[in-house]
Order: structure tokens, then C-alpha cells, then sequence
């Protein structure tokens, strides 16, 4: 059997000259991706398989420490300042995104929660009269639709919010 230089053994079907340089052309690009001190640990391996698995298990494991501290992040996140909410929303989004691709699912209603009370004070009446309607109209406000909500309205805030800073200064 072929082995790699640390000795695990190849696939049978991985001998093919044309398998081989394709390999050892994704190899390179991904190695080149890596800092140095990354690449030092990996160049060994000659087969991309075996390195992108060792990579993954490095890198792409599940720690209950980083979930831990997603899942706080996200409930304890605050905006103060009403020309940053787009900004703030997405970092929510992508925290969400990061949990849900550990395993951890924050279900929609949860979710809402953490965007509602993270918004400044000045959108509260807004994001009060807006599931207001949406009670009203027995329909349901998803994060998403609350998202896109905040936003427009969010343009239109910081304008005012702008103007108003800046009349301290005239």
C-alpha cells in the first residue's frame, strides 16, 4: 500500500499520476492560505484529505467554552448609538449563524428577544408599535422581517439623531 509521510495508508484509487498533481495543486493553495507557523504543522502531510481533516479537527471543533461565550455575547450585546445598528445587527446575525453552525440552535422567538433589547432606547417605541401590528394583524414578525423593519426605519433615525448631535456644536 501507498502511505503518506506519516504513514497512513492512501486510497487504492488515489494512484493516478492526474489524481496525484491535482491533489498536490489543491494542497498548495490551501498551505498558501496558512500562516507559517499553521504550515509548519501540516507540510508533512502529502495528501490534502488527511490535512484538511486534521485541520477541521484542530480548528473546527465544537468547544463548550467558545459556545458558551457566543451564547453570552449574543444575549448581553447592546447598541447605544443609533447610527450603528446596521452594523450591530449583522454582527447579531453572524453570531447566531456561528452558534447555529456549532449545533446550537437560538429559535426565532429567542432571537427577536435578544435584537429587541439590544436596540437603543430610541427605537422602542417603533419596534413597540410595530409588533403591535403585527398582533393585530395575527400575523407573525420574523427576526428577519424585524431586521429589514429596524433597518429602514433605522435610516430615517439616524438622520435625526445625526441632526440632533450636531445642533450641540452650532
Amino acid at each position: 500500500p501507498i502511505r503518506d509521510s506519516d504513514g497512513h495508508e492512501l486510497d487504492s484509487d488515489w494512484t493516478d499520476s492526474k489524481d496525484i498533481q491535482n491533489d498536490s495543486i489543491l494542497f498548495n493553495i490551501i498551505t498558501m492560505k496558512l500562516p507559517d507557523t499553521i504550515y509548519q504543522r501540516y507540510k508533512s502531510y502529502i495528501h490534502t484529505g488527511y490535512m484538511w481533516k486534521a485541520l477541521k479537527s484542530n480548528f473546527v471543533m465544537k468547544n463548550p467554552m467558545t459556545e458558551a461565550v457566543l451564547q453570552h455575547h449574543l444575549q448581553t450585546l447592546f447598541c447605544h448609538n443609533p447610527s450603528k445598528v446596521d452594523k450591530h445587527l449583522d454582527t447579531l446575525i453572524s453570531i447566531r449563524d456561528e452558534l447555529d453552525g456549532q449545533g446550537i440552535k437560538i429559535n426565532d422567538e429567542q432571537f427577536k428577544n435578544n435584537i429587541i433589547s439590544s436596540l437603543p432606547g430610541s427605537f422602542t417605541p417603533y419596534v413597540q408599535a410595530l409588533m403591535q401590528l403585527y398582533i393585530t394583524a395575527n400575523k407573525e414578525l420574523t427576526p428577519e422581517m424585524l431586521i429589514a423593519e429596524v433597518q429602514s426605519t433605522g435610516q430615517g433615525m439616524i438622520m435625526k439623531y445625526c441632526n440632533r448631535e450636531s445642533s450641540h456644536f452650532a
